[in-house]
């Protein structure tokens, strides 16, 4: 899971960092997701399992949304790696949180359309 946060408007801006610790963040005010999202249960357990609290200031469902407010110096987001990989055009920056969960990956498909013959074993 990555912090995404505004490239001029963030305690971080302008500071390489590989790597923030998740403390750093207990006090700043957050884009974060509704708890029943994935992205939301993502957050919440990396809280919870570091046992401090979120601030969060805006709720929202989708990742898109987060980081459109993250881009217009709203606040800053938790995300995942995936989510911000194409934002070079964007005024953000994006660092790693330390001791972040892994995101779990899930097989979808369209059951109507058959792409293959392994698809057809499933």
């Amino acid at each position: 899971m990555d912090v995404a946060h505004s490239a001029w408007g963030s305690a971080w801006a302008g500071k390489e960092k590989n790597e923030i610790p998740l403390h750093d963040l207990a006090r700043e005010p957050l884009i974060c997701f509704e708890p029943e999202t994935p992205h939301g249960a993502m957050v919440s357990q990396l809280f919870e399992k570091e046992r401090l609290p979120a601030q969060v200031d805006f709720l929202i469902r989708h990742v898109e949304t987060a980081v459109g407010l993250v881009a217009n110096g709203v606040g800053i987001a938790l995300v995942d790696e995936f989510s911000v990989v194409d934002t070079w055009e964007l005024p953000i920056s994006v660092v790693r949180i330390e001791n972040s969960p892994m995101l779990n990956l899930h097989l979808s498909w369209n059951k109507d359309v058959v792409r293959s013959q392994f698809f057809k074993r499933l």
